[in-house]
């Protein structure tokens, strides 16, 4: 958040988060790519970007969007380069966070929300470039599936580690250069 509001006194003119994300869904694999039409706040710092935080209603749970025509260019790029790549990728409902391990008791619930995916920054971000007027929209790659117990520290295949390598390493990059163009 505090660097995407530190941008607010630059020149910049559009955002293009890059990160990781975790899968709430079975069908969302390893290495498949995803781009998160919203993302519903789970974290403290987006109940910062409000006029003042002793408001009567909390930001906590309540959407965060990217730009709407950033985010159609980056998700029809993706579905481009995903075509000639054989790459998935999926439009979610993301869950942010600000923790690392103590949302796994409250998985269910935010399954309930509707959420596909869980990660901790993309609230924060689309709020903040919304903020500063800055474009912004997410890209990010499955890195583990709680529902399916494929972990960061386990239960993922040799194959699947390849696949997001492979994705992180030549699709991403693609992804970016046509984005700059």
């Amino acid at each position: 958040m505090d660097t995407i509001l530190g941008l607010g006194v630059t020149q910049c003119q559009q955002i293009l988060f890059i990160g990781s994300v975790g899968a709430l869904q079975a069908e969302l694999k390893i290495g498949d790519l995803v781009l998160p039409e919203l993302s519903l706040s789970g974290d403290g710092a987006t109940r910062y970007l409000v006029n003042t935080i002793l408001q009567e209603v909390d930001t906590f749970a309540q959407p965060a969007y990217p730009e709407p025509i950033l985010f159609d260019r980056l998700a029809k790029i993706t579905s481009d380069e995903c075509e000639t790549s054989k790459t998935t990728f999926h439009r979610v409902k993301n869950f942010s966070v600000d923790t690392i391990f103590a949302q796994y008791s409250h998985l269910q619930e935010i399954i309930d929300l509707g959420c596909d995916t869980i990660e901790m920054e993309t609230a924060a971000a689309f709020k903040a470039a919304e903020t500063i007027d800055i474009p912004c929209a997410a890209l990010l790659s499955i890195s583990d599936n709680s529902v399916v117990q494929k972990s960061l520290f386990g239960g993922r295949t040799e194959k699947e580690d390849n696949y997001r390598r492979k994705v992180r390493s030549t699709v991403i990059p693609k992804i970016i250069e046509t984005m700059v163009k």
